[in-house]
């Protein structure tokens, strides 16, 4: 629409065009909005505003990771894991993101491995496979309409698969699931460290990192498990993860601080944050975490004065996140032993400080362990 300079402003400001939006635009102006093109409007915004709000939902209990990518085609589901598009069986959908969960570990663990496992008794099959099973029984016996999602109460196994496959997939999704991992976590021997571990690199990825592997095959020096980059603020971290072993005894002790050393002494450039999981049992875990999660337990207290005083009165980490995640401890139907978390941020550290904010985003992430979606959204 062409309009005068003598003629009345489309802008409704009552001026004459010349006086008033002349000198700030065009002079070829769009018509008026009409009724129906001001209500589609207001609709999109509204939508957009409500994505906004669903997103922001969906970090507060996923942490800041990727979204979840699914759509259906060809009767099937698929799924987008960083790079790569999984698909369901020809002619069968995952109905939730468990479901995708169940399939989606054996094709990382691929063909080969889990066919092996599968010749071998079930208390000689690693624990990743001893729980699938166990999940897929548990279907079958409570699943009332077959080819309808089931809901099930939460079992030590179904916990115990879902978060630690859950763990792997947003590795996957969200950077790169180092092969060194994966041969760790494929070995039964060595499974427990390397699970937590991937729950370290899973946990940084939700507080809003990036990861950067170390050359773990670099003997000349020793490296910590990996460097967190903090995507806002570039702040990088040095990230050590450490377990230790089962004690079966309702009387396990709470000697840590060897684990603490020896994670200090690998003498990372960045600062220090340790990821400690106690692999205590639920009655001694109690008491070692107390009922309090705002402040420090007794023991635990104790455990970080003993450290600081062997160290100057300073502290040679930024923080340790302390945890205790049961899954070996009980496979009965119907048991799911508590896990806990406490974080431990140093006001004294021995290394260059950290943004508190920085730490505090780890800390909200470490509470978000066993959350798992359970929806597919599928893409419209």
């Amino acid at each position: 629409m062409k309009v005068g300079r003598n003629e009345l402003c489309p802008c409704n400001s009552g001026k004459k065009f010349k006086k008033c939006c002349l000198g700030r635009t065009s002079t070829t102006i769009a018509a008026p909005l009409s009724w129906a093109q001001r209500q589609a409007i207001l609709k999109f915004a509204h939508r957009v505003k409500q994505g906004e709000t669903e997103e922001n939902v969906r970090k507060e209990r996923f942490g800041k990771v990727r979204p979840e990518i699914v759509t259906e085609a060809f009767g099937r589901t698929l799924v987008g894991v960083g790079s790569k598009i999984l698909g369901s069986e020809e002619g069968k959908k995952w109905l939730t993101f468990p479901d995708f969960l169940l399939d989606y570990v054996a094709h990382i663990f691929g063909r080969e491995w889990w066919d092996d496992e599968l010749r071998r008794s079930f208390l000689d099959r690693h624990p990743v496979m001893q729980w699938r099973c166990q999940i897929i029984d548990h279907i079958r016996k409570h699943s009332k309409v077959p080819g309808q999602p089931t809901g099930f109460n939460p079992t030590n196994f179904i916990a115990a698969f879902n978060s630690f496959a859950y763990d792997v997939y947003t590795v996957d999704h969200n950077g790169r699931l180092d092969n060194f991992l994966l041969q760790r976590l494929r070995n039964k021997a060595e499974f427990e460290g390397a699970r937590h571990e991937l729950c370290a690199e899973a946990t940084c990825l939700r507080a809003g990192f990036t990861i950067k592997h170390e050359n773990q095959k670099d003997t000349k020096a020793r490296h910590a498990e990996f460097v967190a980059i903090h995507s806002s603020t570039t702040q990088q971290i040095a990230v050590e993860a450490k377990r230790r072993r089962r004690q079966a005894s309702k009387n396990a002790d709470f000697r840590f601080e060897h684990l603490i050393n020896d994670a200090i002494k690998k003498n990372p450039s960045h600062p220090l944050v340790i990821f400690l999981d106690t692999n205590l049992p639920t009655a001694v875990a109690e008491d070692f975490f107390g009922e309090d999660d705002r402040e420090l337990s007794r023991p635990m207290q104790t455990i970080v004065d003993r450290v600081r005083e062997n160290h100057g009165g300073f502290d040679p980490y930024n923080m340790i996140i302390f945890t205790n995640h049961p899954h070996s401890l009980s496979s009965e139907e119907g048991r799911l032993p508590i896990g806990f978390s406490t974080s431990c941020i140093s006001m004294v550290p021995s290394r260059p400080p950290v943004d508190p904010k920085v730490l505090l985003e780890l800390q909200r992430a470490s509470l978000l362990y066993y959350n798992v979606p359970n929806n597919l959204q599928i893409a419209s």
